[in-house]
């Protein structure tokens, strides 16, 4: 057995977004990234095949900021996914999900003043699905899977109806899915259970696309290379957290004699100045983190 330089477990955590991508969003594992739509979306649409628009990994910028490692792909003519992994609950996942799916819309979408008249009668706004990985629960809801449309608003007449089916975001919350058996006829069963515990053997040997992501994930935790990576992606994290608490307890202090917003913003002037970082996106960083 391969012995590693460090105090991480053998295998790294399939739910870390840095890792999840490695998995699923490699181009020669197109397969695998296939079947857990499939299984994520029952099918509708059918993908026969993808188009991963960001496959590379971006490098590590100082102290984390703007690192996403999320997988942007075209499954369809018209139907393009974000898939997001949030192991922590930052009490934002429901407006960011909103953001970045109105985000993927504007991306896939032409310029209606750009296209001629005679193409306007069969154009049509491209579909867009975000999907979410949670380590964390989000809703109270008791599936761990659940599916949000827009819809017109329930009243004494009718029920929810959906308004459009052109942008759809799944939550998938892994702390709900605790099945007393895994159905192994279940793609989504099987997903599910692989993303709770890879070396769940219940999982094994049963479907072709999960032994590849299994052995996927084995050869990158065998990268010493992608460790010390993990462990430095890690860190960096740990850092903008710490420095993001260390600002807001000293905004709270200064608040006190100069007011809570007029110290918030001499906390993040003294941090940014500091660690070199733009003061408009640590403004960001912070106010998202309240």
């Amino acid at each position: 057995m391969t012995e590693f330089n460090d105090n991480l477990p053998r295998l790294l955590d399939i739910k870390n977004d840095f890792v999840f991508k490695q998995v699923f969003g490699a181009e020669n594992n197109k397969n695998v990234l296939i079947s857990f739509l499939n299984a994520v979306l029952h099918g509708e649409p059918k993908i026969v095949d993808v188009q991963i628009q960001n496959n590379e990994s971006p490098k590590l910028v100082k102290n984390g900021l703007g690192v996403r490692f999320d997988i942007k792909a075209k499954v369809t003519d018209d139907t393009f996914v974000d898939i997001e992994i949030q192991c922590r609950n930052t009490h934002d996942v429901a407006e960011r999900s909103i953001q970045y799916l109105a985000r993927m819309l504007v991306e896939n979408s032409v310029r209606w003043n750009s296209i001629s008249e005679e193409e306007k009668q069969d154009y049509h706004y491209p579909k867009v699905i975000g999907i979410w990985v949670l380590g964390q629960n989000i809703t109270d809801l008791e599936d761990a899977v659940n599916e949000a449309f827009m819809t017109f608003k329930r009243t004494d007449k009718h029920d929810y109806q959906i308004m459009s089916d052109k942008a759809r975001i799944v939550f998938i919350e892994l702390k709900k899915f605790t099945p007393e058996t895994i159905d192994r006829k279940h793609m989504l069963d099987l997903w599910l259970s692989f993303l709770q515990d890879p070396e769940n053997t219940e999982v094994q040997n049963v479907d072709e696309n999960v032994d590849q992501a299994f052995e996927t994930l084995n050869f990158v935790s065998a990268d010493q290379e992608t460790r010390d990576y993990y462990i430095t992606l890690a860190e960096s994290r740990r850092d903008i957290d710490s420095e993001r608490i260390n600002a807001e307890r000293l905004a709270e202090e200064r608040g006190h004699t100069k007011g809570k917003e007029e110290g918030r913003e001499e906390s993040a002037e003294i941090i940014a100045k500091h660690y070199g970082i733009p003061i408009e996106e640590l403004k960001a960083l912070l106010k998202k983190g309240k």
